[in-house]
């Protein structure tokens, strides 16, 4: 079956599966830490975890700021995100327990900005240098910053943790 935005909300809300009712819409930011990001042509979200992964858009509890009622969407085998009208119709998953922490909560020091939300810290200033993804291991593996030098390359989780999702195109 598939959901708009309120008949989802309406469907995980009164859900009561396994013992439990306290179900929810996930939100972007939750969904993403599910993808399955190596690319090897399977799906994003793992099938030996989730029956019946649609190759579809998933619901999310996230709205944009810019033009409601715009929520964003997870995309089942891809694990790409995308945006759509809250009216339109989706596929469905539910989750509960502690909702995800979303925006970084970010204090700028000198040349870095520490994410006190996940123990990061990250450059303040874009390096504008193309490189390679073994070139960037290089460049990461050998910065020394304000009096740090044990700087690595994000993974992917970590990278999109910076995006801001309350926009249609998330940006950093």
């Amino acid at each position: 079956s598939t959901y708009n935005r309120s008949t989802g909300v309406g469907n995980c809300d009164g859900l009561i599966k396994e013992g439990y009712s306290d179900w929810r819409v996930p939100t972007i930011q939750e969904w993403l830490t599910l993808g399955d990001y190596r690319f090897d042509g399977g799906t994003a979200l793992d099938p030996s975890q989730f029956s019946q992964v649609a190759n579809d858009w998933y619901l999310s509890a996230t709205l944009t700021q810019e033009a409601a009622p715009v929520m964003h969407l997870f995309h089942g085998a891809s694990g790409n995100t995308t945006w759509a009208w809250t009216s339109n119709y989706y596929y469905l998953r539910c989750v509960r327990g502690p909702q995800w922490v979303g925006a970084p909560v970010l204090t700028a020091v000198g040349n870095v900005a520490i994410d006190n939300n996940r123990e990061l810290m990250w450059e303040r200033t874009d390096n504008p240098t193309l490189r390679n993804w073994t070139a960037a291991l290089d460049y990461c593996n050998g910065l020394a910053l304000d009096g740090y030098d044990d700087w690595r390359l994000p993974n992917i989780r970590e990278a999109m943790s910076l995006m801001n999702l309350n926009y249609n195109l998330p940006v950093v």
